[in-house]
Order: structure tokens, then sequence, then C-alpha cells
């Protein structure tokens, strides 16, 4: 009778590991690697499993094969581990510092040299957004002055005498990076004022290796480190939603208060129009080369991946997205 029922028990596990060897369809793991699982009655962290149980009774071989299956299946279901993404992608990417973080669940995917100061470039108009969103107001009208339009590194356009309301020189921030609207918004406020409010918020932030010394990032004495600005998406994510609209348009259209001016603008992020693309900002300078904070969609949770100094940020951002499956 008892060798009936064991036989039962036989092929209801071998049923079991037929069954789910074709669910999962995953690569083989070698039982002689170390395993783990946690029960009253079964432990294996030997090699030498295998032998150890055809030691005993029948039952108790069912029982521990059944188990060993068991675990080797979630084994099976597990995803690489993130030390071995990390090895996989580095000579792959050109980047000085990197991070891939979820924002939904608040949780680190991995990361590389992410308390490495390095200079912002424009990703310092990420701050100036949000205080001109706080300390503005998105609807208050911005004459474009004079010192504006001498800020180096032209973009977006503007003339003196040109007025537009404060939403729309922050389009031409996320859109075009244009460093003559980060000076216009600084000096409605006055600039100096602006710029404190800019490492208030840092501060507040608990961004501790972040410091500006300008809006638009021009300096390399702006600067910042990934986790710091992981820190800044969050918040921006968490409170500050409408920014990240502004830097996934395609395209836009502004037009000034005083003259009609119409100013016709296109995304130079190449992210802008893909569909699981949340929001982001691009930066660039000689000392900074490329810097790139991109947000994306995945299974309903914001996963983030920021690189500093990368060669190529597009790529390899691109990189990181095909590592982690997004």
């Amino acid at each position: 009778m008892n060798n009936k029922y064991n036989l039962i028990l036989l092929l209801i596990l071998i049923s079991v590991i037929v069954f789910n060897q074709y669910q999962y369809s995953v690569k083989n793991i070698n039982v002689e690697k170390k395993v783990f699982y946690d029960k009253n009655y079964f432990q294996v962290i030997d090699p030498a499993l295998a032998s150890q149980i055809e030691t005993k009774d029948a039952s108790s071989q069912i029982k521990d094969y059944l188990a060993l299956a068991l675990v080797k299946i979630e084994l099976e279901k597990k995803e690489e581990p993130v030390e071995n993404i990390k090895e996989i992608i580095k000579p792959e990417i050109s980047v000085e510092s990197w991070l891939a973080y979820n924002l939904t669940t608040k949780e680190e995917i991995f990361s590389h040299e992410a308390d490495k100061i390095w200079p912002t470039a424009s990703l310092a108009k990420l701050v100036t957004a949000v205080i001109t969103t706080e300390e503005i107001g998105l609807d208050t009208p911005i004459l474009i002055t004079e010192e504006a339009i001498n800020t180096e590194e032209e973009a977006g356009y503007f003339e003196v005498g040109e007025i537009f309301s404060a939403r729309d020189l922050v389009t031409s921030l996320f859109l075009v990076s244009s460093n003559d609207a980060s000076t216009a918004l600084a000096q409605n406020i006055g600039y100096e004022k602006f710029i404190s409010e800019m490492n208030k918020l840092a501060r507040r932030l608990f961004m501790n290796q972040t410091f500006f010394v300008d809006p638009s990032g021009l300096s390399n004495k702006n600067v910042t480190t990934t986790n710091d600005l992981k820190l800044l998406i969050q918040y921006i994510y968490n409170n500050r939603p409408e920014l990240t609209y502004f830097s996934r348009q395609v395209k836009a259209i502004i037009m000034d208060k005083a003259f009609s001016h119409v100013k016709n603008y296109e995304n130079i992020n190449k992210f802008a129009g893909t569909s699981n693309f949340i929001g982001g900002k691009t930066g660039y300078t000689h000392e900074a080369r490329e810097n790139l904070i991109s947000i994306f969609s995945k299974d309903n949770q914001a996963i983030l991946i920021i690189v500093l100094g990368s060669k190529n940020r597009f790529k390899d951002t691109e990189t990181i997205i095909n590592a982690i499956n997004l």
C-alpha cells in the first residue's frame, strides 16, 4: 500500500516539475549551486544535496525533492542579479555617473558613482522651473530684458521688450533649454534672490552635494550628484507633475504679449513623443559633457534613469533601458 501511495506522489511530483518547466521556459539552474529554502523540513546549503536525500526513506525523498523543485522554479522566475546587469552594461556605456530608480516604490534598481560631484549643465533648469512655479507663478508676465538676451548661448530666439507668461518661458526651458528664458525668469524676483531660492530648495530636499550659482547651469560651479538629482525628481514627480508635461511635449508654440511674436519650438529631447516617456531634461556643457534625466513608465510604475558625463546620452540611456527591460 505504501509503495502504491509513494508511486502516486512521485507521479504528482513529476507532473508538477514538467508543468512548471513548460510554464516558465527558463534557463536551467544547476542543482549543484547553493540553494536556501527556509522550511522546517528542508534546508540546503550543500552541493551534495542529492546524495543526502537518497539516503532517506522514499516518503522523505519525495517531500525533499518536491521542496527543491519549488525552490528551483522560484529562482528561475527571478531576474538576473543587479550586480550582473551592472557588469554587463559598464563596458557598453560612456558615463561618469548613472542611476536607475523606481519613483513609485522608491527603490533603487542600480547605480554607479552616484555620489560623484558633477556639473549640472542645463539640469539646473529643473530647479529654475520649480522656483518659477512656486515663487513666481506660471501665469505671471515676464519681460525679456537686454541682460537676458545677452546670456551666453542663445536659444529661444527672444527679443528685448517681449513679454511672455512664465508658463511659456518654462516651456522654452524644457524644449530648447533656453538660457535667455532662465535669466528673464530669475530677474523677475531679483537675480540673486532667485539663486538663493534655488539653493534653499536644494537644502530643503537634502541635496547636500548640490550648489547653484546661476539659473541656466552655464557655470561649472553649478554642481550636483545623481543621488541628489534623484531627490529632486522624486519631489517634482510627487509635487510638480505639471513640469513633466512641459518636458514631454514634442512641439510647442508660444506668443509674446507685447508684439504678438510667435515662437515655434521642437523638443531637443529625442525621447519626447515616445509612448512610455513621462518626462525629463537634457543638459550639456563642454566640461559636463552630456547629461540626461529621463522618466519612463513600466507596469504602472515610474522608472527614473539619470546619466551624467556621457558621450552619447540617448544611446547610454537606451542601453540602461534595455538592461532593465523597460
